[in-house]
């Protein structure tokens, strides 16, 4: 049993958290806190503060959009500071406001990343390559299509994986020095591919949820 989870705010005690909630069972007014907690650890994501695409704006929560807006921090720690500037702030934020926008009014969230590891070896075999990169992206956008109070929610999903190996699959560190143990960050390389195409709906007060469509297999 892993002894730290994330969920969507970031909190790295939600298991600890569910767990104390199973032992000692939901109390008499905490029923909804108890539900809340529980759905993440089964995996039932219920999209917890956005706004559905489909249902009427929250006018008082709401703020103009502006490209520019600054936002010290990630949209999942919106608060969260560091000790310097951010130097691609005028790159990033445009970005960040983008997405934050369609979260608020589009009932979209997205996950979006790209990372590359570039590796030199000091000792490579006679007419192998020392250096060799690897790049990993990868979109997800979930639409929370409605929320029905007291009853449940739709939500559609999709999601994008590429895996890039340079100069090819067969130019990695583990094959330029030989080493007879694993060396690359990514073992394999395959083009874009469309991991996960489903549609998800919940029922009873998102107390169950079924799904339909493509799922990745190692999620």
């Amino acid at each position: 049993m892993a002894s730290v989870a994330t969920a969507d705010d970031g909190n790295p005690y939600l298991l600890q958290q569910v767990h104390g909630l199973i032992r000692t069972a939901p109390m008499a007014g905490f029923e909804d806190r108890w539900l809340s907690l529980a759905r993440s650890c089964v995996g039932i994501d219920v999209m917890p503060g956005v706004r559905p695409m489909f249902g009427a704006a929250d006018a008082a929560g709401s703020e103009p959009f502006s490209l520019w807006r600054d936002r010290p921090g990630a949209l999942g720690s919106p608060t969260a500071t560091g000790a310097f500037g951010d130097p691609l702030a005028p790159i990033v934020n445009p970005g960040r406001n983008v997405l934050e926008s369609a979260r608020e009014s589009l009932g979209m969230r997205t996950d979006l990343y790209e990372a590359i590891v570039w590796q030199a070896a000091s000792d490579a075999l006679p007419g192998e390559r020392s250096t060799s990169g690897a790049a990993r992206f990868n979109l997800r956008i979930d639409t929370l299509l409605f929320r029905t109070a007291g009853e449940g929610m739709g939500r559609l999903t999709v999601q994008f994986r590429d895996n890039e190996l340079w100069p090819s699959a067969t130019q990695t560190a583990t094959q330029a020095t030989g080493s007879a143990t694993e060396l690359d960050e990514l073992a394999s390389g395959h083009p874009t591919t469309l991991n996960r195409l489903y549609y998800a709906q919940s029922f009873g007060d998102d107390r169950a949820m079924a799904v339909v469509g493509k799922l990745s297999m190692n999620d």
